[in-house]
């Protein structure tokens, strides 16, 4: 009988506290904590004809800690348990949100799994009470998608970055002001430099922003044609997407190199960012910029040089560590020329095994149009270069028309800085690619590699 009574006595006790923690402890804050939940917005669960080169977005019911969103905690599982590679996770929406994409086409007409596992860890520490899967079916066609990755909210800043992510490799030479356009209530808004988030000959991000603040509590839409193709000629169909703006007039910000979450950068690797807006170079600065190692050490890192398009580049003073995540994050002493304060910002990135030296343009930056014809072209790399390995052979300019002839150059520098200048007046209104060969190499002998390093600009008239 005792037995019996304590039994019972056990399930009321039990009870009476699931009640109180249901009620937030009877007067006390009602935090209750809610299981995390996941859902798979893009393609919606078991769609059926998706693209074979399909985007791919989750949605969690809390801010997610990025540093669990990886290729292990969540899969994209193909025929007979096969698990596909996938590209970088670019979280949005206060971290709610995470896009991306297969590194290769799928095959057609099949079944494939997205699952996410317990791993995959909340902000607050809470986790799946078990792993969630979701499926779709792909059709026939690779057709390219598109999906806007920042910003994924209403209520956003009067200077917003827009990120776009596609699901394959664009032609560069289709991104522009004409095909990618942002309207509002009065027509088309003008916008800046479209650029690219992957410094290559075919892009599957790009970031811009408008030239002026935008007008407060007014919905926006950002508009691409379908003359924007893959690089295998296959247009992306015409997509929008609308942005609502709140009434604060903020920066914001987005790494164009390396892409927020990429997997296996370099242990050398540049990191560019471009702002909204107009900044006040003075606060960008070792102080308010820092990259951060595993428990949030701060790294050293050399000059942060500003370059064309509000954009400013730096590199650590050492490499990296391999096959190590690393944050990169702003604070909120980086200000604008008025003075308005960037909201504080975390960036992710993973280190691989190599140590291949990275090189940009900084001014201009890649794809920029109405360049003068005479322009000399500002290199960055990512760390100190053998001088004598820079040369007209190595760092070649040639027309996008004509990729067969070189174009004659003067390269002077030293350090991480060059500069090329033509040595002849260019074409007007003509698109030229800057490219560089294996044979640039840094001080121990490292090659940079020739796979990632074309980039873009447009001559004007003058």
């Amino acid at each position: 009988m005792k037995s019996a009574l304590k039994f019972y006595l056990g399930i009321i006790f039990s009870l009476t506290i699931l009640m109180i923690t249901a009620c937030g402890g009877g007067g006390g804050s009602g935090t209750t904590l809610i299981p995390l939940s996941v859902s798979m917005s893009v393609p919606v669960n078991n769609a059926t004809n998706t693209s074979t080169t399909p985007i791919i977005q989750l949605a969690f019911s809390s801010a997610m800690n990025v540093q669990t969103i990886t290729t292990t905690s969540v899969q994209l599982i193909g025929p007979n348990n096969t698990v596909i590679s996938v590209g970088a996770f670019i979280p949005g929406s206060g971290n709610t949100l995470f896009t991306f994409a297969p590194n290769t086409t799928l095959t057609a007409n099949t079944q494939y799994s997205v699952v996410v596992s317990t791993g995959a860890t909340a902000a607050n520490g809470l986790r799946l009470i078990s792993a969630a899967t979701f499926n779709f079916t792909t059709g026939s066609t690779a057709t390219p998608i598109a999906q806007l990755t920042r910003p994924l909210a209403t209520g956003i800043t009067q200077a917003p970055v827009v990120e776009i992510l596609f699901s394959k490799l664009m032609s560069i030479a289709t991104i522009n002001t004409t095909n990618i356009q942002l309207i509002g209530p009065n027509g088309s808004v003008p916008i800046g430099t479209i650029i690219p988030g992957v410094i290559s000959g075919a892009i599957n991000t790009i970031n811009f922003a408008p030239l002026t603040p935008l007008a407060a509590n007014t919905l926006y839409t950002v508009q691409l044609s379908s003359n924007i193709q893959d690089t295998s000629g296959i247009s992306l169909g015409t997509t929008s997407f609308t942005l609502i703006t709140g009434s604060t007039l903020t920066p914001s910000l987005q790494i164009v190199r390396p892409t927020d979450n990429s997997q296996s950068i370099s242990l050398v690797n540049g990191i560019q960012v471009v702002f909204s807006e107009a900044m006040n170079t003075t606060t960008i600065n070792s102080t308010n910029v820092q990259l951060l190692g595993p428990n949030n050490v701060v790294i050293p890192i050399g000059s942060i040089v500003a370059g064309a398009s509000n954009t400013f580049t730096f590199a650590p003073v050492n490499p990296l560590t391999a096959n190590t995540q690393y944050i990169v994050q702003f604070g909120t002493g980086i200000k604008d020329t008025a003075g308005n304060s960037l909201p504080l910002t975390l960036r992710y990135a993973t280190t691989g095994t190599a140590t291949t030296p990275v090189g940009v343009m900084i001014n201009p930056v890649n794809n920029t149009t109405g360049v003068l014809r005479s322009q000399g072209l500002s290199l960055w790399f990512s760390e100190t270069m053998n001088a004598s390995t820079i040369n007209g052979t190595t760092v070649q300019l040639k027309a996008v028309s004509a990729p067969s002839v070189i174009i004659p150059t003067l390269i002077s520098g030293s350090g991480n800085s060059y500069t090329v200048t033509p040595a002849s007046i260019l074409t007007a209104n003509t698109q030229y690619m800057l490219s560089f060969t294996t044979g640039v190499q840094d001080l121990n002998g490292n090659s940079m590699s020739n796979l990632s390093q074309v980039q873009y600009f447009t001559t004007g008239a003058n």
